[in-house]
């Protein structure tokens, strides 16, 4: 890794202009533990954050999600699938998103696969296709406008019943874009009891400033029969940001409905929320 960095060095001079607000596709979940969550991010969230966490669990879960961020006036509407109940665990995502009054615009499509190397080890990788609108990129800057593929690779590891460690390569194809950053991130989770757990995470952009900045992100999920109750913190060095997110849910054995909130308190105040409809389906023996 300390050698791909090297080599990486000279694509620094093409900077970008980051854009002002966390644009970042999530889960409520993920959201909810702070934007990260790459060593417990199973079921749709591993589309999203580590695809190798698909693995861990034995699952088929689908859902539909709709996101508003006032600030700038985003809607995102989107739905994911992950089936892990087979040989090669699989998932797909789909988004589509609009900022302002038709300002910008974004689909995003992605398909995981994930498969264990021994108990408790899994790789995996996202296949990314997106389509942004925007600023054009030029010789010196990178603009939003970018359509074309790119791709995300992951590892998760359970090393005990306890805990559970993530390492993620997001964009690995360095599109040019300031949407999508080359980054290397990890974290870890502490299952301290069935129903309580701790996260932490950090990943640094490699592309979006003049150096290396990262991004931490940590939370507690605690889960009380059908309604699971998270709430997580990020500091973004990069934008000189700090959020404070939060969520609910319930949960039944067949259907469920969580709601997250994200609140970044400066430079500029965001709010983001995010609602998700879920659908559990069990097949036999799982």
């Amino acid at each position: 890794m300390v050698a791909a960095g090297l080599w990486l060095l000279p694509g620094w001079a093409l900077g970008q202009t980051p854009t002002r607000l966390d644009e970042n596709l999530v889960t409520p979940r993920t959201m909810a533990l702070g934007g990260g969550g790459y060593a417990v991010a199973a079921s749709t969230s591993g589309v999203y954050a580590n695809p190798a966490a698909l693995s861990l669990a034995r699952l088929y879960h689908m859902d539909s999600s709709v996101l508003f961020d006032p600030t700038v006036r985003r809607w995102s509407f989107g739905g994911a699938v992950a089936d892990s109940t087979r040989v090669v665990s699989a998932g797909f995502g789909y988004t589509f998103s609009t900022i302002g009054e038709g300002d910008r615009s974004s689909h995003d499509l992605r398909l995981a696969l994930s498969a264990l190397l021994t108990e408790g080890v899994s790789l995996g990788a996202t296949l990314r296709w997106m389509d942004h609108s925007g600023t054009a990129t030029t010789n010196t800057q990178r603009g939003t406008a970018y359509s074309g593929f790119t791709l995300d690779a992951g590892l998760a590891v359970r090393v005990a019943r306890f805990l559970s460690l993530g390492g993620v390569a997001l964009n690995i194809t360095d599109p040019s874009t300031s949407l999508a950053p080359l980054s290397f991130g990890g974290g870890v989770g502490l299952h301290l009891s069935d129903s309580f757990s701790l996260v932490g995470d950090a990943v640094w952009d490699l592309r979006s400033w003049d150096l290396i900045r990262p991004r931490f992100s940590g939370g507690v999920e605690l889960l009380m029969n059908r309604v699971p109750l998270r709430l997580g913190y990020a500091y973004d060095d990069g934008r000189m940001s700090h959020a404070l997110s939060g969520g609910i849910g319930y949960l039944e054995q067949a259907y469920g409905v969580e709601l997250s909130f994200r609140q970044a308190l400066d430079p500029a105040p965001q709010t983001t929320v995010l609602l998700s409809l879920r659908y559990f389906y069990r097949p036999n023996g799982v």
